[in-house]
């Protein structure tokens, strides 16, 4: 990844995950690279409909509290599930990557791109507390 992005400069993008939840509205639709003012709209329209618009979002690196979530939210669906058995089903082995970890410069660039997406994946994290 680092030599894909080595000669790349940073373009700020609405982001898939923050299309997701924002919705269909025309301010979702919008081409990237998006202005400012429809990054930050869209933004905001997905904050919101992650909070009052979805019962349950689940983050993987916190699987075993978005799966104990489900089953007290849907006990007639979910009351049976063995969280701990289901939240290890996913894990792939710690050495099973065959890639380098990216650079500092790497992870800050890709960052920027995606400040959107992490806005909206902290404001998951938050909601689970």
């Amino acid at each position: 990844v680092d030599a894909v992005y080595g000669s790349v400069e940073p373009q700020p993008a609405v982001g898939t995950i923050t299309r997701y939840f924002c919705g269909q509205a025309a301010v979702c639709k919008v081409a990237d690279p998006a202005p400012a003012a429809a990054r930050r709209a869209a933004l905001a329209r997905a904050l919101h409909n992650l909070r009052h618009r979805y019962l349950w979002v689940g983050v993987l690196e916190r699987l075993a509290d978005s799966l104990q979530l489900l089953t007290l939210q849907l006990p007639s669906f979910f009351g049976g599930l063995d969280v701990a058995a289901a939240s290890r089903a996913h894990v792939r082995p710690v050495d099973s990557s065959a890639y380098p970890p990216a650079q500092p410069e790497t992870l800050s660039k890709l960052a920027r791109e995606s400040a959107n997406d992490l806005t909206v994946y902290r404001h998951a994290l938050q909601l689970l507390e």
